[in-house]
């Protein structure tokens, strides 16, 4: 084994970083260490959820879906999940925790967010339009030019051509990517797709060390789903999660 670092050297240097390391208060030393929100978040989400009970009307429903799929008798099955899971055997307590925790957790965030989505999702409405595109990626611009005016006669058609000559992994799908939100496109491709009808082809683009031609395949409008509204509902808490991490992370650095 090569040294890379003699040892002497390495366990000085471990030595006065410990040092340092014990002059400084724990709440510091977490946070410059980056577990101290990390610890504040497991915290906060669990004294959260804590305050989360269901009423005796939901308390079937409850069992049902943390009993879900497992070998759990039905003389088990208590009137309250805590007794349930407290019943259930060693192996599963942790699968139906998990269960009941976020069960917990989707009745807070609807109990507190749904009034706000509407708003919210108008906020959101162009980060959660998708986009279907074809793409021939290759390193040559006089190659990428002369792929294009292919296209353009209409001698091959744009899968036939992306699966010949692209060079990324898009040779594997004909060239199509997708569906994918609109804002985690590039922003190059993002402009370039702007600009194209359904089925247009992009003059080539150049981004980084590649020349790209596009077509534009089908745009997805965003839509309120369930999906989309729980999801927007989700960020929502996240947000707010974050903001009471950071504020808790200010407070213990500053008192230390």
């Amino acid at each position: 084994m090569a040294e890379l670092i003699p040892k002497e050297a390495l366990e000085a240097a471990m030595t006065a970083q410990l040092a340092a390391m014990q002059e400084k208060s724990l709440a510091v030393l977490l946070a410059e260490l980056q577990l101290l929100p990390q610890i504040i978040r497991n915290i906060a989400s669990q004294l959260i959820i804590n305050q989360v009970a269901f009423g005796q009307q939901d308390l079937d429903m409850v069992n049902k879906q943390i009993s879900q799929g497992l070998p759990i008798p039905p003389e088990t099955i208590l009137a309250n999940p805590i007794d349930t899971i407290n019943q259930a055997p060693d192996n599963l307590k942790p699968i139906m925790t998990g269960r009941y925790r976020e069960m917990q957790l989707r009745k807070l965030i609807l109990d507190t967010y749904q009034d706000l989505i509407d708003p919210y999702f108008l906020e959101r409405r162009a980060a959660l339009e998708k986009v279907v595109y074809a793409v021939i990626r290759v390193s040559s611009p006089g190659v990428a030019d002369e792929l294009y005016l292919r296209l353009i006669d209409g001698d091959e058609t744009f899968g036939e051509v992306a699966q010949r000559y692209s060079e990324g992994d898009e040779r594997y799908t004909k060239g199509l990517v997708g569906p994918v939100p609109v804002l985690q496109v590039h922003p190059a491709i993002q402009k370039a797709l702007t600009a194209l009808a359904v089925e247009e082809v992009h003059p080539p683009i150049q981004v980084d060390q590649w020349y790209l031609i596009l077509s534009l395949v089908h745009t997805q409008p965003a839509r309120m789903t369930d999906e989309t509204r729980m999801q927007l509902m989700r960020e929502l808490y996240e947000k707010d999660l974050e903001a009471t991490i950071k504020n808790c992370v200010e407070t213990l650095v500053q008192a230390a």
